[in-house]
Protein backbone atom coordinates (compact mmCIF):
# COMPACT_ATOMS: atom_id res chain seq x y z
CA UNK A 1 0.00 0.00 0.00
CA UNK A 2 2.42 2.26 0.67
CA UNK A 3 4.56 1.63 -2.40
CA UNK A 4 1.37 2.72 -4.54
CA UNK A 5 1.34 5.98 -2.51
CA UNK A 6 4.85 7.15 -1.84
CA UNK A 7 6.33 5.08 -4.00
CA UNK A 8 5.92 7.76 -6.73
CA UNK A 9 5.91 10.86 -4.82
CA UNK A 10 9.74 9.60 -2.81
CA UNK A 11 11.22 9.10 -6.59
CA UNK A 12 10.06 12.38 -8.27
CA UNK A 13 11.90 13.95 -4.82
CA UNK A 14 15.07 11.79 -5.57
CA UNK A 15 14.24 10.35 -1.94
CA UNK A 16 14.99 6.27 -1.63
CA UNK A 17 12.73 4.97 0.31
CA UNK A 18 13.88 2.42 2.76
CA UNK A 19 10.68 0.09 3.15
CA UNK A 20 7.33 0.04 1.05
CA UNK A 21 4.72 -2.07 1.78
CA UNK A 22 2.07 -3.96 -0.71
CA UNK A 23 -0.23 -4.68 2.07
CA UNK A 24 -1.99 -2.73 5.03
CA UNK A 25 0.12 -3.97 8.14
CA UNK A 26 0.68 -2.31 11.51
CA UNK A 27 4.13 -0.41 11.89
CA UNK A 28 5.09 -2.00 15.26
CA UNK A 29 8.17 -1.13 17.72
CA UNK A 30 9.74 -4.65 16.64
CA UNK A 31 10.40 -3.51 12.86
CA UNK A 32 11.59 -0.36 13.62
CA UNK A 33 14.63 -2.59 16.10
CA UNK A 34 15.03 -4.46 13.31
CA UNK A 35 15.32 -2.18 11.37
CA UNK A 36 17.83 -0.19 13.58
CA UNK A 37 20.11 -2.71 14.27
CA UNK A 38 20.70 -4.17 10.37
CA UNK A 39 20.98 -0.49 9.61
CA UNK A 40 23.61 -0.28 12.77
CA UNK A 41 25.49 -3.54 10.95
CA UNK A 42 25.47 -3.18 7.31
CA UNK A 43 24.59 0.29 7.14
CA UNK A 44 21.76 2.31 5.09
CA UNK A 45 21.89 1.16 1.96
CA UNK A 46 21.87 -2.41 2.12
CA UNK A 47 17.94 -2.89 0.83
CA UNK A 48 18.57 -6.75 1.32
CA UNK A 49 19.30 -6.83 4.23
CA UNK A 50 16.87 -4.32 5.47
CA UNK A 51 14.16 -6.23 4.17
CA UNK A 52 15.45 -9.49 5.11
CA UNK A 53 15.53 -8.54 8.64
CA UNK A 54 11.73 -6.63 8.36
CA UNK A 55 10.86 -10.11 6.63
CA UNK A 56 12.07 -11.74 9.58
CA UNK A 57 11.00 -9.43 12.37
CA UNK A 58 7.34 -9.79 10.89
CA UNK A 59 7.24 -13.38 10.57
CA UNK A 60 8.34 -13.90 13.60
CA UNK A 61 5.97 -11.84 15.75
CA UNK A 62 2.57 -12.58 13.65
CA UNK A 63 3.62 -16.15 13.80
CA UNK A 64 3.68 -16.40 9.37
CA UNK A 65 5.43 -18.17 7.16
CA UNK A 66 8.83 -15.87 5.55
CA UNK A 67 7.14 -16.50 2.59
CA UNK A 68 3.80 -14.83 4.16
CA UNK A 69 5.69 -12.19 5.42
CA UNK A 70 7.96 -11.45 2.33
CA UNK A 71 4.61 -10.97 0.71
CA UNK A 72 3.98 -7.81 2.35
CA UNK A 73 7.37 -6.05 1.82
CA UNK A 74 8.06 -4.26 -1.86
CA UNK A 75 11.35 -4.85 -2.91
CA UNK A 76 12.63 -1.48 -3.28
CA UNK A 77 14.83 -0.66 -6.30
CA UNK A 78 13.58 -3.69 -8.10
CA UNK A 79 10.77 -5.31 -9.86
CA UNK A 80 7.29 -4.10 -8.45
CA UNK A 81 6.29 -8.39 -7.83
CA UNK A 82 4.89 -8.56 -4.37
CA UNK A 83 6.15 -12.64 -5.55
CA UNK A 84 8.84 -13.63 -2.51
CA UNK A 85 11.40 -15.15 -4.92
Amino acid sequence: MSEQYFGPVLERLGAPPVVLTWTLMAPEAYLLEALASTVSRHGPSDARALRAALVAAYARYRRISLRSAASVFSRVGASRSPVAR
